[in-house]
Formats: C-alpha cells, sequence, structure tokens
C-alpha cells in the first residue's frame, strides 16, 4: 500500500497557523476540528484534557470568560518527523488581550505538538505546553 500522504514542512506548519488563527477567532470548534478526536492536551498547571470533546470545551469556556477577545502567537522553532505520518512541533508564543502589542511577562509558553497524518491529513493529536517566563 502507497502512502499518499506527504509529509512537508508546509503541510504541518499550516495546521499550526490555523490554531493560532482559530485562537485570534475565539473559535473554539475551528480549533477543536484541527485534534484527532482521542488527543490529548496538557496544559499549564497540569490540567489534563482527554480527548476533542474536552479541549472544545476548555477553549469555549475560555473564549466566554478569562481568554475573550484574545489574541494568539506561535512561531515555530522546529518541525521534526518521525516516519511518513508523524510530525513533532516546538512552537514559542503566548496570547495578548485587546490593546496589548507585546506580550506580557509571564503569558509566554513553549508547545510540543504531536501531528499525526490521518485521512491525508494533518491532525494534532498532542499538545502540551509549558510557561517560558
Amino acid at each position: 500500500m502507497t502512502n499518499t500522504l506527504m509529509s512537508t514542512d508546509e503541510q504541518v506548519r499550516t495546521v499550526i497557523a490555523k490554531a493560532s488563527a482559530g485562537w485570534t477567532a475565539n473559535d473554539a470548534d475551528a480549533i477543536a476540528a484541527l485534534y484527532t478526536e482521542d488527543a490529548a492536551a496538557v496544559l499549564a498547571g497540569g490540567v489534563f484534557l482527554r480527548d476533542r470533546t474536552a479541549i472544545r470545551d476548555r477553549l469555549a469556556w475560555g473564549f466566554a470568560g478569562p481568554t475573550k477577545g484574545s489574541t494568539m502567537t506561535d512561531q515555530v522553532e522546529s518541525v521534526r518527523f518521525v516516519g511518513d505520518q508523524v510530525a513533532i512541533v516546538i512552537t514559542v508564543g503566548g496570547f495578548r488581550f485587546p490593546g496589548e502589542t507585546e506580550l506580557p511577562a509571564g503569558r509566554g509558553r513553549r508547545t510540543t505538538w504531536v501531528l499525526a497524518g490521518q485521512n491525508e491529513v494533518w491532525l494534532v493529536k498532542s499538545f502540551h505546553n509549558v510557561p517560558t517566563d
């Protein structure tokens, strides 16, 4: 069986860009659609989200409350492929509230994303972020 999924840096970076755009739009559904159904996320503070529904619900809660109106910046630092259908991406960034032009101290994050080639598209399988400052 021939794998038709192309493991390209550009395809993987597009997923990260879509996640950042979804955050900036405060669109939990758009971000959740980038995750596999059985994806997992570990957030700063040790919060463990066990699947896409939990990830979506947490995002929706944030966009309705503490992170409402915020925008996301994520700069890709590294993309590595493990075989043809797994990519490990490291990003650095964080979120800003309306009116902020710089990322304030305490809101920087470094994130590890594990993406899987699934049904000829890249989806997030695992997400983990930690504070950078």
